[in-house]
C-alpha cells in the first residue's frame, strides 16, 4: 500500500509535547506506540499520519503486508551476508570518508542553527558523537571510534531485523574476494527450486 504525506499534518501537534503526541498514538494504535520512544516525535506523528491517510493503523498495514508477502508461492528470498570482519572494515572506512567529506562541519552547522539543541535530525549515527565532541565531553579520537562502533552495531541490528522478518530467506555468506562464488551458488539454488 502506498500513501503520501499529508501537507502540514504535523502542524496540528505544534502545541503538544512529545509525550502528549505519543499518548494520542497509544490510544489509536497501541502496538505501534510500544515500538516508538515517546521522544521520537517524527515517527510518532508519521504513525498518526498513516492512520489518517489510509484509515488503517500502521500495525494493521504491517501485518497485512507480512501475510501477503508470505502467501506468495513463487517467492524466493535471497540474503547476502558479507564476511563480518570485512564488513566492519568497510564501515570503519566509510566513517572516515564521511569525515573527510565534511561530516563534522555539517553537524556543527546544524547544531549551531538549532541554538545548540539536540533535534531529531541530529540524533543520526555520527550526530550524537560529534555533538559530544563539540561539547568537549570526548576527544576527537574517541568521537571517531564511537562513530565507527555505533555504525557497526547498527549494521548488526539490521541483519538481526532481516533475519527475524524473513525466516524463509536463503542466506549466502561470502568474502569480498569470493563474491562470484556466492553468485554461482545463488544461481544453483534458484535453478534447483524452479525446476
Amino acid at each position: 500500500m502506498k500513501f503520501e504525506h499529508i501537507p502540514g499534518f504535523e502542524k496540528q501537534f505544534e502545541q503538544l509535547s512529545n509525550l502528549e503526541v505519543w499518548q494520542k498514538l497509544a490510544a489509536l494504535d497501541h502496538q505501534a506506540a510500544l515500538k516508538i520512544h515517546p521522544n521520537n516525535r517524527y515517527r510518532t506523528i508519521r504513525a498518526l499520519e498513516i492512520l489518517q491517510s489510509t484509515g488503517q493503523t500502521k500495525t494493521d498495514i504491517i501485518e497485512n503486508n507480512h501475510q501477503y508477502f508470505y502467501e506468495s508461492q513463487d517467492l524466493i528470498i535471497i540474503g547476502l551476508a558479507p564476511n563480518r570482519e570485512q564488513l566492519y572494515q568497510c564501515i570503519n572506512q566509510r566513517v572516515l570518508r564521511l569525515i573527510k567529506q565534511g561530516l563534522f562541519i555539517e553537524i556543527t552547522n546544524a547544531y549551531n542553527a538549532t541554538d545548540f539543541q539536540l533535534t531529531q535530525a541530529l540524533t543520526c549515527i555520527g550526530g550524537k558523537e560529534i555533538i559530544q565532541y563539540l561539547m568537549q565531553k570526548i576527544n576527537y579520537e574517541t568521537c571517531i571510534s564511537l562513530m565507527q562502533k555505533n555504525n557497526r552495531h547498527y549494521a548488526r541490528r539490521q541483519f538481526t531485523w532481516f533475519k527475524n522478518q524473513l525466516p524463509d530467506c536463503h542466506w549466502f555468506e561470502f568474502k569480498m574476494e569470493n563474491f562470484d562464488n556466492a553468485c554461482e551458488d545463488i544461481i544453483k539454488l534458484i535453478k534447483r527450486i524452479i525446476v
